[in-house]
């Protein structure tokens, strides 16, 4: 993580109220689930709030959920996904472990495949224990904080989004408003770029 801490840009009610909700967010290991339109700024959202939690010297690891595929093994989501997981030279080991006392950020979890998606409830029910940690009783502390553009309650009631984990990762949930429902920030985003 940059030793400079992102900044949340903008005076619309809302955005102030996610300012205001980042220092108690930030104290807290639960899990967040930040929902909005694509480039309304989740995953800046995901970053300050590891910032500003005793986590910002730790790993802050992006997984895509888009580049996982249903043919990829279990393995491959839990180690050597590079795809999936940039910038990541420790391949040989599993996303928990990679990101362990740090951040996990599942960008656009609506897109996780089905068969990642027990694996990774089950992960979370464990606390981030794979079954290979496991068996090695390595204990790993993982912040788990997921984004999605979709609907996940939709993709719940269709039977694509398994319904225990939806429940698991929306314990916290933030909506971020897009930008055309807040053009009082225009000029303050204006300036800050």
């Amino acid at each position: 993580m940059s030793n400079k801490c992102p900044s949340i840009v903008g005076n619309n009610s809302e955005i102030v109220k996610i300012k205001e909700m980042i220092p108690e967010l930030s104290r807290s290991s639960e899990t967040v689930l930040l929902k909005g339109e694509k480039g309304t700024g989740k995953e800046l959202v995901a970053k300050v709030i590891q910032y500003k939690s005793g986590r910002r010297e730790n790993p802050f690891v992006k997984v895509t959920c888009s580049a996982l595929t249903n043919e990829m093994s279990e393995n491959e989501l839990l180690g050597n996904n590079v795809q999936a997981i940039k910038d990541l030279n420790q391949r040989k080991k599993g996303i928990f472990s990679v990101a362990d006392t740090g951040t996990l950020f599942f960008d656009e979890i609506g897109q996780l495949p089905p068969a990642y998606q027990v694996e990774l409830f089950l992960l979370l029910e464990e606390n981030g224990m794979s079954k290979t940690v496991a068996k090695a009783k390595e204990k790993i502390y993982v912040r788990v904080i997921a984004s999605t553009s979709a609907d996940l309650d939709s993709l719940v009631k269709k039977g694509t989004f398994l319904k225990k984990l939806y429940n698991r990762l929306n314990v916290i949930s933030i909506i971020i408003p897009p930008l055309r429902y807040r053009l009082e920030d225009i000029p303050f985003l204006s300036d800050f770029f």
